[in-house]
Protein backbone atom coordinates (compact mmCIF):
# COMPACT_ATOMS: atom_id res chain seq x y z
CA UNK A 1 0.00 0.00 0.00
CA UNK A 2 1.58 3.41 -0.74
CA UNK A 3 1.65 6.02 1.32
CA UNK A 4 0.26 9.70 0.38
CA UNK A 5 4.16 10.79 0.77
CA UNK A 6 5.22 7.94 -2.00
CA UNK A 7 2.37 8.94 -4.58
CA UNK A 8 2.89 12.20 -4.02
CA UNK A 9 6.83 11.52 -4.58
CA UNK A 10 5.79 9.47 -7.92
CA UNK A 11 3.41 11.68 -8.98
CA UNK A 12 5.83 15.22 -8.45
CA UNK A 13 9.33 14.66 -7.63
CA UNK A 14 11.42 14.91 -4.76
CA UNK A 15 10.42 18.54 -4.19
CA UNK A 16 6.88 18.13 -3.85
CA UNK A 17 7.47 15.36 -0.98
CA UNK A 18 9.80 17.35 0.63
CA UNK A 19 7.27 20.26 0.55
CA UNK A 20 4.31 17.48 2.03
CA UNK A 21 7.17 16.47 4.17
CA UNK A 22 7.44 19.80 6.08
CA UNK A 23 3.77 20.52 6.00
CA UNK A 24 3.31 17.67 7.86
CA UNK A 25 5.90 17.93 10.77
CA UNK A 26 4.95 21.89 11.21
CA UNK A 27 1.41 20.34 11.55
CA UNK A 28 2.27 17.66 14.04
CA UNK A 29 4.20 20.50 16.40
CA UNK A 30 7.46 19.63 18.30
CA UNK A 31 7.07 16.17 18.97
CA UNK A 32 11.00 15.54 19.67
CA UNK A 33 14.04 18.00 20.36
CA UNK A 34 15.42 17.95 17.43
CA UNK A 35 12.11 18.49 14.76
CA UNK A 36 14.04 21.73 14.18
CA UNK A 37 16.65 20.05 12.87
CA UNK A 38 14.90 18.08 10.88
CA UNK A 39 12.87 20.72 9.53
CA UNK A 40 15.62 22.65 8.44
CA UNK A 41 17.45 19.73 6.41
CA UNK A 42 14.16 19.30 4.51
CA UNK A 43 14.26 23.07 3.49
CA UNK A 44 17.91 22.56 2.57
CA UNK A 45 16.29 19.70 0.41
CA UNK A 46 14.00 22.19 -1.24
CA UNK A 47 16.29 24.24 -2.03
CA UNK A 48 15.11 27.07 0.33
CA UNK A 49 18.31 28.21 2.64
CA UNK A 50 16.15 31.30 4.05
CA UNK A 51 13.75 28.78 5.41
CA UNK A 52 16.38 26.46 6.56
CA UNK A 53 18.67 28.85 8.94
CA UNK A 54 16.33 30.05 11.43
CA UNK A 55 15.84 26.24 11.84
CA UNK A 56 19.39 25.72 12.50
CA UNK A 57 19.47 28.59 14.89
CA UNK A 58 16.10 26.35 16.54
CA UNK A 59 18.20 23.35 16.77
CA UNK A 60 20.82 25.24 18.10
CA UNK A 61 19.06 26.77 21.08
CA UNK A 62 17.29 22.92 21.04
CA UNK A 63 21.10 21.68 21.78
CA UNK A 64 20.59 19.00 19.08
CA UNK A 65 23.12 20.38 16.78
CA UNK A 66 26.79 19.73 17.39
CA UNK A 67 29.98 21.28 16.02
CA UNK A 68 31.76 18.26 14.42
CA UNK A 69 28.59 16.67 13.38
CA UNK A 70 27.22 20.07 11.20
CA UNK A 71 30.70 20.65 9.68
CA UNK A 72 30.44 17.08 8.42
CA UNK A 73 26.38 16.33 7.85
CA UNK A 74 26.18 16.05 3.91
CA UNK A 75 22.70 17.03 3.95
CA UNK A 76 23.91 20.67 4.57
CA UNK A 77 26.16 20.39 1.67
CA UNK A 78 24.17 22.98 -0.03
CA UNK A 79 23.97 25.75 2.19
CA UNK A 80 28.25 25.47 3.08
CA UNK A 81 29.36 28.23 0.72
CA UNK A 82 25.86 30.24 2.34
CA UNK A 83 27.98 33.27 4.85
CA UNK A 84 24.94 32.48 7.10
CA UNK A 85 26.53 28.63 7.85
CA UNK A 86 30.12 29.94 8.47
CA UNK A 87 28.18 32.68 11.30
CA UNK A 88 26.07 29.25 12.11
CA UNK A 89 29.06 27.22 13.05
CA UNK A 90 30.37 30.04 15.47
CA UNK A 91 27.37 30.21 17.31
CA UNK A 92 27.65 26.61 17.90
CA UNK A 93 31.08 26.86 18.75
CA UNK A 94 30.36 29.02 21.21
CA UNK A 95 27.36 27.56 22.52
CA UNK A 96 29.82 24.90 23.36
CA UNK A 97 31.76 26.70 25.52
Amino acid sequence: MRTRLHTEYLRNGWTSYWKMRIDQALAQGPAGVCVPYDLAVMYVRIGNADAAFPWLHKAIDNACVWDTFIRVDPKLDAIRADRRFEDLLVRVHQALH
